[in-house]
């Protein structure tokens, strides 16, 4: 698989990493992975809503997919709102913490049947 690591210019106080992963098509597919911390409020999803087109553009991705620690529980109106805007689908339909939530989304606008997410097994001391 190639995967190659994108430039992009985020905000310091983002923790994000934008990765262009090309497909047996040569097509490439975005792969944004972020942890949006509990405090940081609608900030990351205002730079997504700004800057998703764009960075996809600009680095020739036709298809992109969302994942990481998101919290998006904390601010779900903005992430509904992004989802729609953006025609996205949020993959996992389980929980993902082990309070019982879903901490730990897989958006992408890749129709339902190109991706199959399952629950595993915690790892380590994590929660998630």
């Amino acid at each position: 698989m190639q995967v190659d690591v994108l430039p992009v210019d985020i905000p310091a106080v983002m923790e994000i990493v934008f990765l262009r992963v090309i497909l047996a098509d040569k097509s490439g597919l975005l792969l944004y992975a972020a942890y949006r911390p509990q405090w940081q409020g609608n900030a990351f999803l205002n730079y997504l809503s700004k800057h998703l087109d764009d960075i996809m553009a600009a680095h020739n991705c036709q298809h992109v997919v969302i994942v990481g620690d998101l919290n998006q529980h904390l601010v779900m109106r903005a992430f509904t709102d992004l989802i729609v805007v953006q025609g996205l689908h949020n993959h996992i339909n389980f929980p993902t913490h082990q309070r019982g939530g879903s901490l730990d989304p897989v958006f992408s606008d890749l129709p339902e049947a190109c991706e199959m997410c399952r629950p595993l097994n915690h790892v380590s001391s994590s929660d998630h």
